[in-house]
C-alpha cells in the first residue's frame, strides 16, 4: 500500500488517468509500462483509496487488445453515468513498427483515436467486449492532428456531454470541443489554437471553480532554453459558454507548480464536493528498492483548489494535513538546518519515519537546508535548489517563484523522493523530485 504519495508499483508510471470518486471509493488510473522502468507500450494501471491518503494498487485495468489501441492506451478521464464507469482514453496504433523495439513507434509516427471502455462496477474491465472506438483517427489535420490529438476529458453540463481534446496545428497547441447527448456519439463543435498552449496541448482539463472557468494543460515545447523536459503544466483563467462552445482565455499563462517536474494533471470532485488536483512528477532516472524493485514515477500530494482574487490556489488536501500530528524538533530530523526563520513547527506521522511537514515564517535571507536541498527567501521570492540531491545532466536545478503577495509563510512536505513547498497557503507551489 502507498502512503500519502501514489507511486509506481514497479517499473514505469506517468500521467494520472480516470481520477474519480465512484461508489464510495477514489479510483486512480495511471499510465503504466509494466515491463521496465522506462516509457513503452502504455497500459492503465489502477489504484483505489478510501481517503486520498492510503492507496492500494490493483490489477491492470486497460491494456492493448484492439487494432486501434494495439500500441498503447494513452491518457483520458472517467465519468459516472447510469451507475456505470465510463473510461475515455486515446487508443494508439503504430503505422510503422520499429524492428528493434516494438514498444517505440517506428519513424516516431503515431495514429490516435478516442475510445471508451464501460465498466459496470469500477472493478472489472472487459478489454475484449467492453471497448469501442468513438472518434476515429483524423483524416484532416486542419481539423485535428491524426498523430497528436489525445487525452479526452469528458464532462457534463445541463444534460449535455462535452469532450475536450488536446491537439496541434502549424506548431501551435490546440484545444478541440466535441458534444454528445449520450456520452458516446460525439460531434465536433469548435477548436482554438495558440502558441500559448505550447506546440502540442496535452491532458487538457476545463472546469468551473468559484464562479470562474479554469483551463489546465500540459504545454509541450513551452521552454526554449535547451534543457531537458521543455514541456510545462500551465493554467489560464477562461470564459466558456457551453451552448455555443464559445471559449476565450486570458493572455497570461500561470504555472501550476514552479518546480517544473510537475506534469499531466487531473482534477475531480472529492466526497465533499471540493475540486482536488493530482499530477505526475517526472524522474530523470529510475530508483530501486526492496519492495518494488526498479521503478520510475510518482504522484504529488492531493491538493485542494480555490480561486482568490483571480489567482488559483492549491493546498494539501485536509486528509493529508491530518496525518502530520506528531510534534518533532529540528534535532529529530538528520540533515535539517534552518537559519533566519520564525515560528518553526515540525510534524511527523504515525505511519512513516521519513515523512515530515515543516512550517515556518520567513525573514529576509532565510535558508532551509534539508539534507542538501536548499530553500532560500530573498527579495520577496522563494528559490529552491536541488543541485546536491539530483543527478548530473541537462536539467533544471533551481526554481524561483514570482514575487509573493500574500505574506512570507511556507509549509514544506518532505518524503524520500519528493519535496513539496507550499507558499502562503497555496499562492505558489514548488515541487521537486530528489535523490538521496
Amino acid at each position: 500500500m502507498d502512503y500519502i504519495h501514489l507511486q509506481s508499483p514497479k517499473n514505469w508510471m506517468n500521467d494520472p488517468n480516470g481520477f474519480i470518486y465512484y461508489k464510495g471509493m477514489y479510483h486512480m488510473f495511471y499510465q503504466h509500462f509494466p515491463y521496465a522502468p522506462v516509457w513503452g507500450t502504455m497500459h492503465w494501471g489502477h489504484a483505489t483509496s478510501k481517503d486520498l491518503v492510503h492507496w492500494e494498487h490493483t490489477d491492470i485495468a486497460i491494456y492493448p487488445s484492439k487494432h486501434y489501441d494495439a500500441n498503447g492506451i494513452f491518457s483520458g478521464n472517467a465519468l459516472e453515468k447510469d451507475g456505470k464507469l465510463y473510461l475515455y482514453y486515446t487508443g494508439i496504433r503504430y503505422p510503422h513498427m520499429n524492428p528493434d523495439n516494438i514498444h517505440i513507434p517506428g519513424n516516431d509516427i503515431l495514429e490516435a483515436c478516442q475510445a471508451l471502455l464501460i465498466s459496470e462496477d469500477g472493478i472489472s474491465f472487459d478489454n475484449q467486449n467492453g471497448k469501442q472506438c468513438i472518434l476515429a483517427p483524423s483524416t484532416d489535420d486542419t481539423l485535428m492532428s491524426r498523430a497528436n490529438t489525445r487525452d479526452p476529458k469528458v464532462f457534463e453540463v445541463n444534460g449535455i456531454y462535452y469532450m475536450i481534446l488536446g491537439s496541434t496545428e502549424n506548431g501551435e497547441g490546440k484545444l478541440i470541443f466535441f458534444e454528445s447527448e449520450n456520452a458516446i456519439d460525439f460531434h465536433f463543435r469548435a477548436s482554438y489554437q495558440s502558441r500559448a498552449f505550447g506546440s502540442v496541448l496535452e491532458c487538457p482539463d476545463l472546469f468551473e471553480l468559484d464562479g470562474t472557468y479554469i483551463l489546465l494543460g500540459a504545454a509541450m515545447e513551452y521552454f526554449d532554453d535547451g534543457l531537458a523536459n521543455d514541456a510545462q503544466e500551465i493554467y489560464k483563467l477562461c470564459s466558456f459558454e457551453p451552448k455555443t462552445c464559445a471559449f476565450s482565455w486570458e493572455s497570461e499563462s500561470h504555472f501550476l507548480d514552479y518546480g517544473t517536474d510537475y506534469y499531466a494533471t487531473q482534477t475531480t470532485l472529492d466526497a465533499d464536493g471540493n475540486r482536488v488536483l493530482i499530477g505526475w512528477m517526472r524522474m530523470p532516472q529510475a530508483k530501486s528498492d526492496a519492495k518494488r524493485g526498479a521503478w520510475s514515477g510518482l504522484m504529488t500530494i492531493l491538493r485542494t483548489l480555490s480561486v482568490k482574487n483571480g489567482h488559483l490556489y492549491s493546498i494539501p488536501h485536509k486528509n493529508i494535513v491530518s496525518q502530520f500530528l506528531v510534534e518533532l524538533s529540528v534535532e529529530d530530523v538528520p540533515g535539517l538546518i534552518i537559519t533566519g526563520a520564525d515560528d518553526i513547527q515540525l510534524f511527523g506521522t504515525d505511519e512513516s519515519v521519513t515523512d515530515f511537514r515543516l512550517s515556518v515564517n520567513l525573514q529576509e535571507h532565510t535558508t532551509i537546508d534539508i539534507g542538501g536541498y536548499l530553500i532560500t527567501y530573498e527579495n520577496n521570492r522563494i528559490t529552491a535548489d536541488r543541485t546536491a540531491v539530483y543527478p548530473v545532466g541537462n536539467y533544471r536545478y533551481q526554481s524561483t517563484t514570482p514575487e509573493l503577495k500574500d505574506g512570507h509563510h511556507i509549509d514544506i512536505y518532505v518524503s524520500d523522493s519528493i519535496i513539496e513547498t507550499y507558499v502562503n497557503h497555496g499562492e505558489y507551489v514548488i515541487s521537486h523530485i530528489i535523490y538521496r
